[in-house]
């Protein structure tokens, strides 16, 4: 190669190499130094301490409400539980006062019945469950021998209001309440009764039309002792004796 050629080939080379000097300068200037990563990596890391940091402190005051709101309802609570408290022993302490005052009043009321009408009510009552206590024996009896009952319970109901409306009014008074009730006591009984008898239509044991039948024999029956008790009563207002009265009622085979 010539002197001529060689200084024409050298500017070309010289203005590559420019070049790539070029293209290599910025290059490095467009890539961020050590420096500026490092800073921008700071400025990030304490941006997500900041957002850790405020995040915190919004649970804590979300923590600190709930628990300001739990605290308020327990004082709410705890406010009514204490009202109704309150309220349910003042209600006490009233009734408390009323069946004093009303036991005041009763007290008051039989200490002006005479002696003679609260004998007279107690001799009623004695001989009622006199009458009863032998009814249930001769039933044992009667039952232990095989015998047919028959109408011993009958005649035991009329013998007993009997001798217990022979002890006045007051005995009168005895006999009417003493016998309503105990036949109410007989058809709500849960031994033989409307108790016994609803229990078993409810779980099947008999069907309505059972129910139906042991419940109306169970009224009759109801109905024929009040009869009976009103055939004492009849029978001692007309000065007979009671087992005269009850002869109608009596077995065949009562001594």
């Amino acid at each position: 190669m010539t002197m001529r050629e060689r200084e024409d080939v050298a500017p070309t080379e010289t203005s590559q190499t420019k070049k790539a000097n070029g293209e290599r300068g910025a290059s490095a200037q467009a890539m961020p130094s050590d420096y500026e990563r490092s800073r921008t990596t700071r400025a990030t890391s304490a941006d997500h301490t900041k957002e850790r940091i405020k995040g915190s402190n919004e649970n804590r005051r979300s923590a600190n409400a709930t628990q300001e709101d739990h605290t308020s309802l327990f004082e709410r609570v705890s406010d009514k539980l204490k009202k109704q408290a309150a309220d349910a022993e003042f209600v006490v302490r009233a009734r408390q006062a009323s069946e004093k005052s009303e036991l005041k009043i009763l007290l008051d009321r039989c200490s002006k019945v005479p002696l003679d009408v609260i004998s007279d009510a107690c001799k009623a009552g004695v001989e009622l469950h006199t009458d009863f206590n032998a009814m249930v024996a001769r039933g044992a009896e009667f039952k232990q021998k095989g015998w047919q009952y028959g109408t011993l319970d009958k005649f035991y109901h009329c013998h007993g209001h009997c001798e217990a409306v022979k002890h006045g009014e007051a005995g009168w008074v005895v006999s009417e309440a003493g016998g309503l009730g105990k036949e109410i006591n007989d058809f709500l009984s849960k031994k033989d009764g409307l108790g016994l008898r609803f229990k078993q239509l409810k779980t099947g044991e008999i069907s309505f039309a059972v129910f139906e039948s042991k419940m109306s024999a169970k009224l009759a029956d109801c109905y024929h002792d009040m009869g009976a008790n009103l055939t004492g009563r009849i029978g001692a207002l007309t000065g007979v004796r009671c087992a005269e009265a009850c002869s109608v009622y009596r077995p065949k085979r009562l001594k």
